[in-house]
């Protein structure tokens, strides 16, 4: 089965605006459950890291915000992973 996840994990803007350390995002976890099932056989695992993207209206500085996706790309991805099936 198809997995993507995507992350901007701007380790620099996470501890001077939140207070949280690189430990403390979910970049971490993605990366290992990507690995996990990678291990497991599924090779349509993948994780998408961004940099420089993440910005809230009125052009608010968040690399939480979904304007971390290239959409037209993500829409792509998914007609090719419903291909996929």
């Amino acid at each position: 089965m198809p997995i993507r996840l995507y992350t901007e994990p701007d380790v620099v803007w996470w501890i001077e605006n939140i207070g949280f350390d690189y430990y403390t995002t979910n970049a971490i976890d993605q990366a290992a459950m990507v690995l996990q099932l990678r291990a497991l056989s599924n090779a349509k695992a993948e994780r998408v890291t961004t940099t420089g993207k993440g910005f809230r209206p009125p052009g608010t500085r968040n690399p939480h915000s979904w304007t971390i996706v290239d959409e037209p790309e993500l829409a792509e991805w998914i007609i090719n992973a419903l291909q996929f099936r």
